[in-house]
Formats: C-alpha cells, sequence, structure tokens
C-alpha cells in the first residue's frame, strides 16, 4: 500500500501537471489568438521601389508598423491624413546586404539601427532653422519587402512619423513634412510644454514654447553654476531667442522670457541651459512670418 507521504506526493504531481496543461492550453489559445489578428502584418510587404522621398502611407493599425519591415499599405496623397512619410533613402552595404534572402527584423534594426539617424538630413527635409525645436518627429528605416530583396534591391527608406500619443490611436497628420517649418501647422512638430512642465507638440494647449538650449557661460565656468548664475547670464541670449523666434524688437507684455538651469548631471558634457517663451494658456506657434 502507498504511504501517506507517497500519495500526497502523487496529489501535488497530479495538481501541477494539471496546472502545466492549463499553462500550456492557455499561451496556445493566445499564440492562436494573436496570429489570427496579426497574421495580416506578417507578410512580405507591397512593393515600395516606386516609394520616393515625399510619398506618404497611412498605416492601418499599431501593429502593421510595429511588427512589419516592409510597407503594407499603398501610397496616399500627403495632403490626406496619413501617418509617414518618406524623407529620404539609404542605400544598405556590408554583409547582410550580400545574403539572397531578406534577414530577419531583428538582424536588421541590429546592422542597421543608425542607417536613418541624420539630423542634419532631417533639418534640410522640414527647412529646420534656429531657433525652434523640431520635437516632434521619429525617423525609422523601412526595408525591402521579401520579394524586392530577392531581386536585389537594397533601398531602404527613411521615414518620418510623429510620435506623440502614438499607440492603438495612432497620429495622423495631412500636410507634407517637407518645407513644413515655414508654415503654421508646423506647431504639431515644435516643442512646447504645459503648466506641470511636461513637454507636448505646440499644436496641443500650453503655457510654453521650448527654443533651442543655449551655453551661456564663460569658458572660464568649470564648476557646476548655481541657478542663479545660470538665470542671470542665459536671459540676454534667451531673450534673443525669443526675439528673434517672434520677429521682434521687444517682448511683448504678454509673454515672458524663462530660463532654465543648467543640469548637474548634464554639466559634465554639456553646459546648456534651456530658453521658454512663457504665457497664458494658447495652441500654435509664436514663430513669426508663417504661411
Amino acid at each position: 500500500m502507498w504511504s501517506v507521504h507517497q500519495h500526497g506526493t502523487a496529489r501535488a504531481l497530479t495538481t501541477n501537471l494539471a496546472g502545466v496543461i492549463l499553462v500550456v492550453v492557455a499561451l496556445s489559445l493566445s499564440f492562436a489568438a494573436t496570429y489570427a489578428r496579426d497574421s495580416k502584418h506578417l507578410v512580405a510587404g507591397i512593393s515600395t521601389a516606386s516609394d520616393v522621398p515625399g510619398t506618404c502611407h497611412l498605416a492601418h493599425d499599431y501593429f502593421e508598423s510595429e511588427m512589419a519591415v516592409a510597407e503594407l499599405t499603398p501610397p496616399v496623397p500627403c495632403t490626406a491624413p496619413h501617418s509617414s512619410e518618406t524623407l529620404w533613402t539609404r542605400q544598405l552595404t556590408g554583409i547582410l546586404a550580400l545574403q539572397h534572402n531578406r534577414p530577419t527584423p531583428e538582424l536588421l534594426s541590429g546592422q542597421y539601427k543608425d542607417v536613418c539617424q541624420d539630423p542634419t538630413q532631417l533639418d534640410h527635409y522640414i527647412g529646420h532653422i534656429w531657433p525652434g525645436f523640431p520635437y516632434n518627429l521619429v525617423v525609422y528605416p523601412r526595408y525591402p519587402s521579401a520579394p524586392e530583396w530577392r531581386a536585389g534591391l537594397r533601398t531602404v527608406r527613411c521615414v518620418g512619423s510623429l510620435w506623440f500619443n502614438q499607440g492603438v490611436n495612432r497620429l495622423t497628420w495631412s500636410f507634407p513634412l517637407r518645407g513644413s517649418w515655414s508654415r503654421t501647422m508646423s506647431a504639431i512638430i515644435r516643442l512646447c510644454a504645459d503648466a506641470a512642465g511636461a513637454y507636448l507638440p505646440c499644436d496641443r494647449p500650453h503655457v510654453d514654447e521650448v527654443l533651442e538650449p543655449l551655453n551661456p557661460f564663460p569658458a572660464t565656468q568649470i564648476s557646476f553654476p548655481a541657478p542663479q548664475l545660470s538665470r542671470r547670464l542665459g536671459l540676454g541670449p534667451c531673450t534673443r531667442e525669443a526675439l528673434d523666434l517672434l520677429g521682434r524688437k521687444s517682448i511683448p507684455r504678454e509673454y515672458q522670457v524663462v530660463v532654465e538651469p543648467a543640469e548637474r548631471q548634464n554639466w559634465p558634457h554639456s553646459h546648456d541651459v534651456g530658453c521658454r517663451i512663457r504665457s497664458s494658456v494658447r495652441s500654435g506657434t509664436l514663430a513669426a512670418g508663417l504661411t
């Protein structure tokens, strides 16, 4: 006969086995449901050979961008709602580019993670000039589809998107990013902040418009400065930035130039202070001369 200990062990094994089976079943059902929902996003992608700078796309949902390495939707006019715009292209080189079949997304993103990181090119594309701050733009690569890769295409499209509040409800816009810095709709990509100090695009209600940071300190300033010194030395240069943005010779009474002191954690590599224009709650940018 089994001992009490043997009975207890058998019950424990039975219970553990049942638990394992339930976990496996649950994982299987979850995987099946996820695959059924997302399988359309795992396909090779439509042809992108005709996508040149200025081509726009509207992603159907969040997973399309996150799970695919090639575009899954046809181009749309950039004056219609869209969620991405091709800004420039790059050619892939190196050992991965020699493979006949397209590498996995992990290999591509690991080898070419910086292929589209070019702030100078981004400034040129949108027409960015000092002293504004192009905050709400992210640039990421879109690789050739699997059939294109096998046919020898190695052109990566560097795609711009608006990242603030992205997620399942992906943010869209209805104007070309090319040359947009000189237009009123550039508020959607400029940097502002609300009364709590949280960053947000300037097309949202805000109290601060954030300008370019600058270094107001003399070369002899080696030690970390007190906040009062940051504000005193930064006021003049930040005011000149604000006047340049406003297109004025003096600061209107309803606006205030705010200097954010240098930060201790950044001092070893940056002596910058922050510059802002503060006012009551508003939407849009204060930049002068926009069309």
